[in-house]
């Protein structure tokens, strides 16, 4: 049986573990794609293999978990003020805002995930998480701004 070579990922890497990368897309396709984490080892990363943020702790060692904590954190305060953008310099119904809401409130959702894990929320020191817990909030806003026309589409839909 013969095995074919899975095509590496494109981006930038955020964060390299002994397992897992944070990868950021292109900025060509920031508005388009979301930051993800990618199972792999050493300088090979695959885009075929996104695991979440949960999923990345569960196989990483503790002492990455603080910095991989950390760094999806700082990305998603840059995906929510790239939204922040998007919402400045375009109309409401916008294609790119449904794409981009939907990207956020994806990774935005890993990140409240793990803080409220019994398995990693308890071990996430005060300051980290009370600073992790910001970000989510300020996503969400985001977020909730990203997806108003979407909402609002689908109340309509129920009348």
């Amino acid at each position: 049986m013969s095995k074919t070579k899975r095509p590496e990922a494109s981006g930038t890497v955020m964060l390299r573990c002994a397992h897992h990368a944070l990868m950021l897309p292109p900025p060509e396709e920031a508005l388009a794609e979301s930051p993800t984490w990618l199972r792999g080892r050493g300088p090979v990363y695959f885009a075929d293999g996104p695991v979440t943020l949960v999923m990345a702790l569960e196989e990483e060692a503790s002492t990455s978990h603080p910095l991989m904590i950390e760094a999806h954190a700082e990305v998603l305060l840059i995906w929510a003020k790239l939204a922040n953008d998007l919402l400045g310099t375009t109309p409401l119904e916008a294609p790119e805002r449904k794409r981009m809401g939907f990207n956020v409130l994806v990774f935005c959702t890993e990140l409240a995930s793990a803080l409220h894990s019994e398995r990693f929320g308890p071990k996430i020191s005060p300051d980290l998480r009370n600073r992790a817990l910001e970000v989510v909030a300020q996503a969400t806003l985001q977020t909730g701004a990203c997806l108003v026309a979407t909402v609002r589409d689908y109340q309509a839909s129920l009348s």
